[in-house]
Order: structure tokens, then sequence, then C-alpha cells
């Protein structure tokens, strides 16, 4: 693959975005990852979610900025446009499950947003159902595609977005976002006492992850019904 651009969605978030120059087109479902490895080095790899739609032509990830990491550092210093990458994959079953017709809870923290805008971005177009999404950082620097997601909440009127920070601090975004404090999982046994007949869709750090399959589990959810991608931070 080609780089088409990098950007820094925050200090800890970088945005890159791909074109497909040999063995395309790259064939995916929404939610799925793929393995990033630096061309005449593939004993340096990484997997990574695409938050693009799998009608899009270009790929994008979103790569947590890990200090002194070694191949998220790579990528933050050593690709620019017209920089080549290898891709891999498609991998991962936690993808949107198309023929489901019964409201779907999204739950994700830090860059584990990535698959389920990619989930968001492919369904929110063709079903009416109830969407709920919450999004989960440590604290409100963290906070990105607010402007994104505000404007699918505005053309997606079955699309229900919440912000949770679990560091509290003196609010910095005022009224851009619907913002809470506290942990994400926590939010959402606040406002769901069932999720019976809910998909539920989550991604992010480990801990999170098997605490949203435990509620999910409590709260009525049937197993085959929870789609789960935990994202293992490599050591270096």
């Amino acid at each position: 693959c080609r780089v088409l651009s990098t950007k820094n969605f925050t200090d800890e978030v970088l945005q890159l975005r791909l074109k497909v120059d040999n063995g395309g087109p790259f064939h995916f479902s929404a939610g799925q990852y793929a393995t990033l490895t630096f061309p005449f080095d593939s004993l340096d790899s990484r997997d990574y979610s695409m938050a693009n739609s799998p009608n899009d032509e270009v790929l994008e990830f979103q790569v947590r900025l890990i200090p002194e990491g070694k191949f998220s550092g790579r990528l933050a210093k050593e690709l620019q446009a017209g920089s080549r990458i290898k891709v891999t994959g498609p991998f991962g079953s936690a993808y949107w499950r198309e023929m489901h017709g019964w409201p779907m809870i999204c739950i994700a923290g830090g860059t584990g947003i990535a698959p389920i805008l990619s989930i968001l971005r492919t369904s929110l177009p063709v079903i009416s159902y109830p969407v709920y999404l919450y999004f989960g950082m440590r604290n409100e620097r963290d906070i990105y595609l607010q402007n994104e997601l505000k404007k699918m909440v505005s053309m997606f009127p079955n699309l229900r977005v919440q912000f949770v920070v679990s560091d509290e601090c003196t609010p910095e975004l005022g009224s851009q976002v619907d913002l809470r404090y506290g942990l994400v999982t926590e939010a959402v046994i606040q406002d769901f006492d069932h999720l019976t007949d809910f998909k539920v869709y989550t991604a992010g750090p480990p801990e999170m992850v098997q605490i949203v399959l435990e509620i999910a589990d409590r709260l009525g959810v049937h197993n085959r019904d929870v789609h789960a991608d935990p994202f293992y931070a490599a050591e270096k």
C-alpha cells in the first residue's frame, strides 16, 4: 500500500490513510483488522483495525502512539505521503452481522473506536434500528472524532453517542460533546437494565472488554450476540 496521508488526532493517536497499489482490492468485513508490516522487515509488524467502510477505496487505521514504541514510533517518524507499507488480512471475528435486525450497542475504549467506526460507517446508511455508541477515554485531551460523530448523529436519528472519560478534570470541551465522567462500562450499567435481543460490539483494552463481556451476560445478552476484539499493547 501507498501512504496517502498521516495526521495526529491527538498526541497519542495517529491516523494513517493508505491506498492499495498492488494485490488489491482489499476485501474485509466492517470490524475486522489487518497486519501492517514495514517492507523488507517481516519481523516488525503490528495488528490494527480498519476504521473505514469496506466500500471505501482508501484504508484508514488509527494507531495508538506508545512512548518509545518500536513499531508505532516508526510509523510516526518514517511514514509520509508516498511511503509504502504492507497490509495483510483481513483477520478477526468481531465484524458487523448484517442480518441482525435488533438494536446494537457499541462500546469502545481508546483506539478501539476504529473497528466500531468501521461498523457505524457501514451500517448506519442501511439500517433503521437503534444504535448506541459508548466511547471511553482516560481524559478529555484523549477525545477525538467528536466532529464526525456529531455529524453522524445529525444524519442518522437512530444513533446515540456517549463520550465517557475516566479521569475527572476541569471541562475543556464545554458543550461540544455529551460528556460523562467515570468508567465507560459503568455508564452502560447506569443506562440499561437489560440488553436482551441486542447485538454487542466492543473493542479496546482487554480489561475493559472483559468487563463488557461480564456486563453483557448479566444483562441478558446471548453469547452468540457478543462480538469482541481486545487490543493487547505491544511491549515495544
